[in-house]
This record gives C-alpha cells, sequence and structure tokens, in this order.
C-alpha cells in the first residue's frame, strides 16, 4: 500500500509555521494557508517533481519558526479516484474516435 501512495504522490506538503505570511519563489505553489487553534498556521505547498524537500524548507526557516513539515500521500480512496477518472477519460477520447 505505501508504494502504491508514493507512485501517486502529489508533491504536496503540510507545513505548520508561526508567522502568517510566507513567501516562495522557484516554482513552489502555495496552495493555501489557514490558522490553527494553536496561534500557528498551516500551508498547504505544492513543490515541482524535481525539487528537494530541503530547498522548500531553506526558503521558509529564514522566515518562520517551523514547528510540522510533513508530505501529504494521498490515501487509497484519493487514488481509486484518481485512476478511475483517468480510466474514463481514456474511454470517452476512444469512443469519440
Amino acid at each position: 500500500v505505501q508504494q502504491i501512495r508514493e507512485q501517486y504522490r502529489s508533491h504536496t506538503y503540510e507545513v505548520e509555521h508561526t508567522t502568517e505570511t510566507i513567501a516562495l519563489q522557484h516554482h513552489f505553489e502555495l496552495l493555501q494557508t489557514l490558522p490553527t487553534k494553536h496561534q500557528s498556521y498551516v500551508s498547504l505547498i505544492k513543490i515541482p517533481q524535481d525539487a528537494l524537500n530541503n530547498a522548500l524548507l531553506q526558503q521558509l526557516i529564514p522566515q518562520t519558526s517551523i514547528i510540522r513539515f510533513e508530505e501529504k500521500l494521498p490515501d487509497m480512496q484519493q487514488i481509486f479516484i484518481e485512476v478511475v477518472g483517468k480510466a474514463s477519460m481514456v474511454n470517452e477520447v476512444s469512443h469519440s474516435n
């Protein structure tokens, strides 16, 4: 199961930090930032497929204190939906030709 989850990884990380705003460069994409109940913030960040986690951390560390850094791997339900969605798109294309 872990191998399958890693195969379908989205290169998205959940970062809990202490400042409200963070600035990202080099193709890192800030998807969302939300406040927590613990006077911190959680940001969802997508990194390029060829980027290293350390490159993201190097950008964040001068701006904020990192409380938690975690890759968001898809669960089996999300993988199933993605696979079925791709299969149905292929079916639609092949039937329209």
